[in-house]
């Protein structure tokens, strides 16, 4: 193989590992997304359970205030965690964007060395075949020679 084509190898192989850490971390990035997407999930049935009648005793005691003020605190965990999904889908997405650009990168790389390949085999395929001519022709030529 050649300086060039060794050269290109490298590229791939490097562009290659670059695509695997990219899909490594989309992976992360959906794990995160989907504990986080049940995370809130199971807080909203929380809190349709908490508004149901007869579903928390702190009403019982005429604890209105409190009883708020944990909704409250409820209501705002579940705001954060709604800021973290929608962190994550844009990161997921960023993520996703630069994993579909490497994959091209490393496609085009892959095709760019593929046709590189097929030209240098054609070329020795080429070279071999003129090798046999010049042989069968310096053959010919020195059996004509002979019997003359």
């Amino acid at each position: 193989m050649s300086d060039e084509l060794t050269r290109f190898q490298r590229l791939l192989e490097q562009a290659q590992r670059e695509l695997d850490g990219l899909s490594e971390q989309l992976a992360v990035v959906d794990a995160q997304l989907r504990q986080t997407e049940a995370q809130v999930a199971d807080l909203e049935q929380y809190l349709q359970r908490l508004g149901q009648p007869d579903a928390t005793q702190m009403d019982r005691g005429g604890d209105l205030l409190r009883q708020r003020g944990y909704l409250g605190q409820l209501f705002q965990a579940l705001g954060q965690l709604n800021q973290q999904v929608s962190a994550l889908v844009a990161r997921r997405q960023e993520t996703e964007q630069a994993w579909l650009a490497q994959r091209a990168r490393v496609k085009a790389l892959e095709k760019y060395l593929q046709r590189r390949l097929e030209a240098q085999q054609r070329r020795q395929e080429r070279q071999a075949q003129h090798t046999l001519d010049e042989r069968a022709a310096w053959q010919w030529h020195t059996a004509r020679a002979s019997r003359s």
